[in-house]
């Protein structure tokens, strides 16, 4: 059932955390049948059976290893990424994660007999608070897979627009960042000589000119023809950026989205969001920053959704404290 449903919502529309949710499930689904296989092996006394016992063992170990992995790993990403960088609490997300990752492992994890030894009011602030730490884990989680997989395509299909999103100019000139953007989109339409380029991105205070007509002069220099090339230089963020794209498409196109990997989920959504059907496409970046700018996207999408993440952690919550009435 769970692969069934993953299946149906890559080939329908990847942009749903549903994407994310149902590819674990069917991971998981794949454990539980490898435990069973297991079990049958060792009735009927294989000596296959031990082999699949060391895969079982191995991929336990490798699940309770990458959480602390993944603190580390944020960990020394944020320290290489300050001593690149100008030190901003941007710029410090992907340490702070790291840092409150491990707590949550180490210490906040011993602290239950604590909290139970101040009393039941305590005790439940306690768990509940572990709720919601392990909801924003859970969610995170999703949110990542979900971000990985629809960085996948099997095949390039041909294209009318591929709209590229902006980001800040350097000097009045593209940012390697926006740089990498479109030359992702010139790469994508090599061999569709059909497919238009909507740049889009405004001009922002401190910028000469806009983003989109930036955008243009570095597209021009890698060949791709100024007939090809439309401007939207009105957006001033994401979501402007792709309803104003919006308006410059006619109906029933085949539309790709193009961003840096880090922020294509995001943008992906706020198009479902916006009605725009459309299939995205990622740059690569460097590593040291993409990992703290896929933090600060996470967290755009938290305040993207939060009515209804706070909604369904009120109910979690509600049931929690419902659960501990009854069983007090």
């Amino acid at each position: 059932m769970s692969f069934g449903a993953f299946g149906t919502i890559w080939h329908h529309d990847r942009r749903s955390l549903f994407l994310g949710f149902y590819f674990l499930t069917t991971l998981g689904m794949l454990g539980v049948d490898l435990l069973v296989v297991n079990a049958q092996l060792w009735q009927a006394g294989s000596q296959f059976a031990w082999l699949v016992l060391v895969v079982i063992v191995l991929i336990v170990i490798l699940l309770l290893l990458v959480p602390f992995l993944t603190s580390f790993l944020l960990i020394i990403n944020g320290i290489q990424l300050i001593r690149r960088t100008r030190r901003s609490f941007n710029n410090l997300l992907s340490l702070l994660a790291g840092c409150l990752l491990l707590i949550n492992l180490t210490i906040w994890a011993q602290l239950d007999h604590l909290f139970a030894s101040w009393g039941p009011f305590f005790w439940h602030l306690y768990h509940m608070v572990d709720l919601v730490i392990a909801d924003v884990l859970f969610l995170l989680t999703i949110y990542t897979v979900t971000s990985l997989l629809n960085l996948i395509h099997f095949k390039h299909e041909p294209l009318d627009y591929l709209i590229v999103l902006g980001a800040g100019l350097y000097q009045g000139r593209v940012s390697p960042l926006l740089a990498g953007r479109v030359q992702k989109a010139a790469s994508l339409a090599q061999d569709n000589p059909q497919t238009k380029f909507i740049m889009s991105g405004g001009q922002g205070s401190d910028e000469p000119r806009s983003e989109a007509a930036a955008m243009k002069e570095y597209a021009m220099s890698l060949g791709v023809p100024v007939d090809r090339i439309i401007l939207e230089d009105q957006s001033t963020n994401t979501a402007e950026n792709i309803k104003f794209s919006q308006r410059l498409i006619p109906p029933n196109q085949k539309v790709g989205l193009v961003t840096n990997n880090f922020h294509l989920l995001r943008a992906l959504l706020l198009s479902r969001q916006a009605g725009l059907p459309c299939v995205g496409y990622g740059s690569k970046s460097r590593f040291y920053y993409s990992l703290n700018a896929f933090i600060r996207e996470f967290a755009g999408y938290l305040l993207l959704r939060k009515k209804l993440l706070v909604g369904i952690l009120i109910l979690i919550e509600g049931a929690y404290l419902l659960f501990a009435t009854l069983a007090s």
